[in-house]
């Protein structure tokens, strides 16, 4: 038997990155969890979308998050969260935006500013049971779409060569 709040736990701790999946579409951004000592819940995620950032759009009231594994990039859990928008004029913003700009990497002067005036924070709250964890069933759908044609993989002539190619001697 898995525990999985410690694999939740450790691939949030481990990681940078996570996809949050809407019905739409899958979107790649970095996080922050708060730890024991923070005003903001244990157990929850930070997403910051816009004012530079990866913008996420108008999030449905829940998502999926698929969280990876740091070593080989795998796909290690998929929750599903509960989303909340944190207002500017919350108290909680201000909790939120620092711990998210703690966690940001070569944020410049006046990033909170610029969040404050073109970003929404996103408090995403776990729940429930995992969709795919290390202790369930691999799924037996195909996970990748098949492959298209692309102009990329079309094949090439060879090159021209001067006075034609040589012959092989023996």
């Amino acid at each position: 038997m898995v525990n999985i709040s410690a694999v939740m736990s450790e691939a949030l701790a481990k990681s940078d990155l996570l996809w949050v999946r809407t019905p739409d579409r899958d979107r790649l951004c970095w996080f922050a969890v708060p730890g024991e000592d923070h005003a903001l819940p244990t157990g929850t995620v930070v997403v910051v979308s816009g004012g530079g950032e990866p913008d996420l759009g108008t999030l449905p009231e829940t998502v999926h998050l698929v969280l990876r594994s740091k070593g080989d990039g795998r796909r290690l859990l998929v929750l599903q969260a509960r989303t909340e928008a944190i207002p500017t004029d919350d108290e909680r913003w201000g909790a939120a935006a620092d711990l998210a700009l703690s966690e940001r990497l070569n944020a410049a002067a006046g990033t909170a500013a610029r969040w404050r005036d073109d970003a929404t924070i996103w408090l995403l709250t776990p729940f429930g049971q995992p969709l795919e964890s290390p202790a369930a069933d691999a799924p037996t759908d195909l996970v990748a779409g098949p492959v298209r044609p692309s102009p990329g993989a079309t094949t090439v002539r060879r090159p021209w060569h001067l006075g034609g190619r040589g012959r092989r001697r023996r």
